[in-house]
């Protein structure tokens, strides 16, 4: 059985080096192999941070990404670039490229970013861009020195769902469509 890469991304300005080595501990609490934790001036560098991890662990799988950021409940800051409903567009492309790297039963992302859970919708847009994949994130302050999140957190998960539909003699017709459920 491959290992569940736990993953856990810094966006820049958040905390001290310091504090890097409370979350290099934390990170396997899941019961996953530590993967590093970069720290990322955008959302550009998320990604290819991932990606770089993952491509150099062809023996194992993503478990779950922490993502430790500034946010509020309007969206989340990933070192220079805000994302927020209104700028998901913009981003959409460059975040579909982790889909993937991301198994729908096993991946999780965690945005350790303030009052972010008052924002179930990025949340879905997040979860359907990553193939349905569980997005959690907390409602509350949160607290760089606290690597496991503080308060309540929403979690929103997006399902395949397949719609077979056809018409009568129609080829067309008869293809499975998919459409996004929340879950």
């Amino acid at each position: 059985m491959p290992a569940r890469l736990q993953i856990v991304v810094i966006s820049e300005g958040v905390i001290s080096a310091n504090l890097l080595r409370e979350y290099q501990t934390v990170a396997p609490y899941h019961g996953g192999a530590y993967a590093g934790v970069p720290f990322v001036p955008s959302i550009d560098d998320f990604v290819s941070s991932i990606q770089r991890i993952c491509s150099s662990r062809a023996d194992a799988v993503v478990g779950r990404v922490l993502l430790v950021a500034h946010g509020n409940e309007k969206g989340v800051t990933i070192g220079n670039d805000r994302l927020t409903l209104e700028s998901f567009r913009k981003f959409k492309p460059k975040l579909a490229e982790l889909k993937p790297l991301f198994d729908p039963i096993i991946s999780s992302v965690v945005f350790q970013a303030c009052e972010l859970g008052r924002n179930p919708a990025l949340l879905r847009c997040l979860s359907t861009v990553w193939g349905g994949i569980p997005v959690r994130a907390y409602s509350q302050q949160q607290h760089p020195d606290e690597p496991t999140g503080q308060g309540p957190s929403v979690v929103c998960r997006m399902r395949y769902m397949p719609d077979v539909s056809h018409k009568d003699g129609d080829a067309e017709g008869s293809a499975i469509r998919t459409q996004w459920q929340p879950h």
